[in-house]
This record gives structure tokens, C-alpha cells and sequence, in this order.
């Protein structure tokens, strides 16, 4: 099955605001979790989350300070793998934080810069 995300460049207030929330630890290793304002989750590197349906919102930050934004679908439950050096945060939007892998679809946040970098739109 492929899944459709839209890439962005996002806003480096989104991902600093993101960035300095009070993450609390969850029953996943290397992931914090934020409920207040936003419902939001912090993977750090080498590490994985697991979530339900609904959508989820990326940051990265890139070479250059610039942020991507990925828009994706979650359609069924979803390892969320961070395969980079940094964390990755994520807004989640109707999606709910699972205590293990259910499935077997993964989404994955590779090293290196993003291949779409200079193709996707900036900030409205």
C-alpha cells in the first residue's frame, strides 16, 4: 500500500514551539509525550513509535535551519521509525499512542537531507 504525504517547508516557530514542549516519558523507550494545547510526541533517534488512524504532522529540521513539514495519513496502525541522528517531532491530530507494534506498516524519517528539499513550497 502507498500512502500519499505532503511535504512542506514548515515554520521554524511550529518546530521550536514543538521542540521546547514538556515532553513526559511513555511506556515506548525514547519517546516523550505532550498533552496540553496539542497532542504531540517526540521520537528520538533510533527509536519508534507506534500509533492508531488519524493524521500526524512531521517536523525535521534540515540542513540550512530549514523545517519539513510532512502532512500524512495514518489509515491503519503505524510504526512511526526515526532512523536519523535528530528527533523527530509529531503533531497528532485524532491518531492515539500505542503501547506496542500493531500491523505491519512503518513509516520511516531516514539520515540526510530530504531528496524533495528544493521541490516543495514554502510557508504560506
Amino acid at each position: 500500500m502507498t500512502v500519499e504525504v505532503f511535504k512542506k517547508l514548515g515554520s521554524k516557530d511550529q518546530y521550536e514551539y514543538l521542540r521546547d514542549l514538556e515532553y513526559q516519558p511513555c511506556n515506548l523507550p525514547n519517546v516523550g509525550v505532550h498533552y496540553g494545547d496539542v497532542r504531540a510526541i517526540c521520537i528520538s533517534r533510533e527509536s519508534s513509535a507506534y500509533v492508531s488512524e488519524g493524521n500526524a504532522k512531521s517536523f525535521t529540521e534540515q540542513n540550512g535551519n530549514k523545517i519539513v513539514q510532512n502532512d500524512i495519513p495514518i489509515n491503519q496502525p503505524t510504526e512511526i521509525k526515526n532512523e536519523t541522528r535528530k528527533r523527530v517531532y509529531l503533531i497528532l491530530d485524532g491518531c492515539m499512542l500505542l503501547d506496542e507494534k500493531v500491523g505491519d506498516y512503518t513509516v520511516k524519517f531516514k539520515s540526510g537531507v530530504d531528496p524533495d528539499l528544493n521541490k516543495i513550497g514554502s510557508v504560506n
